[in-house]
């Protein structure tokens, strides 16, 4: 049996005691494996100024990535940690690194045969969902290969999951399970074995201060939401399939996006590139100016050597 490597990264901002829980579930977990995987955790610390846990990290091999440059009275941009957890797991999307990459909140508790689990269903599906909004959300490389990365516009702790969502159904609805129940977002739904369900592990049920103060932040991210969808867009007008994906999504991490939306052949439209990518196509769908051109090319080399 081929070897699993899965990947976990748990996102966390000033909340040590919810994030030890976590943790502890996960190491937990990773008692009750039956296939042959191996698992790496790593924490996306996004609070800086007080961190105590690093002899708990060392002591139980759990990597930390302290995100420095990130203000400390900042209210959150998940998208952007999504997207840091999907390029530091995957690597590279021709030969990535890990079979699975899985992203979580600091707030959440592993079941615990959560692992066995989600091998299992990833076996057929792409991309999982668990919990409110983006609570858990587990990839395969494909799933990003067809979907991309999550859109950084949305800075705070909102509406990027609605948002994610929505582009996953567009592009990838045949391999995905969403079970956000929260906000009455669910597409082929599977039973939840992978995180506990309790008003307690939700932030906003709890009054948790760090999600209320980045609640005064939404209406932004839904403006931006409402820019790409249409202000009638909801849950049912995407799975109803009456929307298209018609918007411009520009590339910020081009030696990781490369594999998603340029290759040798097509250049998907709606995508924002440089200027020479656009001529190169050009030149490459034309095997004549092709020749011709990398003759000019040799030619130039050679008058400046």
């Amino acid at each position: 049996m081929n070897k699993k490597n899965i990947a976990i990264f748990v996102v966390t901002y000033n909340a040590e005691e919810h994030l030890k829980k976590n943790l502890e579930s996960l190491l937990e977990s990773k008692k009750h494996i039956k296939e042959n995987v191996s698992i790496s955790i790593n924490v996306i610390n996004n609070y800086t100024v007080s961190f105590s846990l690093n002899n708990f990290l060392d002591k139980n091999n759990i990597k930390l990535f302290n995100n420095y440059l990130r203000p400390s009275f900042s209210t959150g941009h998940l998208s952007r940690n999504w997207n840091q957890g999907i390029i530091l797991g995957f690597e590279n999307l021709i030969s990535p690194v890990n079979d699975v990459v899985c992203l979580v909140q600091d707030d959440s508790i592993f079941k615990k045969n959560w692992i066995n689990y989600i091998i299992e269903k990833h076996k057929t599906l792409d991309f999982i969902t668990f919990g409110g909004g983006d609570q858990f959300h587990s990839y395969n490389v494909e799933h990003i290969k067809k979907v991309g990365l999550w859109d950084e516009r949305f800075s705070n702790i909102g509406y990027q999951e609605a948002d994610y969502f929505t582009r996953s159904f567009i592009h990838n609805k045949n391999n995905i399970s969403i079970n956000d129940e929260m906000h009455f977002r669910v597409f082929n739904p599977l039973e939840n074995r992978v995180i506990e369900e309790d008003d307690d592990l939700i932030g906003y049920y709890r009054n948790d201060e760090r999600h209320l103060e980045s609640l005064k932040h939404h209406k932004t991210s839904l403006t931006i939401f409402h820019h790409k969808w249409g202000k009638k867009t909801n849950w049912d007008t995407v799975i109803s399939s009456k929307i298209k994906d018609k918007n411009v999504y520009y590339i910020l991490y081009p030696y990781f996006e490369k594999d998603i939306y340029l290759n040798n052949k097509t250049l998907p439209k709606k995508r924002i590139v440089t200027l020479w990518d656009f001529l190169m196509f050009l030149i490459e769908k034309n095997s004549l100016i092709y020749r011709i051109f990398k003759e000019l090319e040799y030619q130039l080399k050679k008058l400046t050597n």
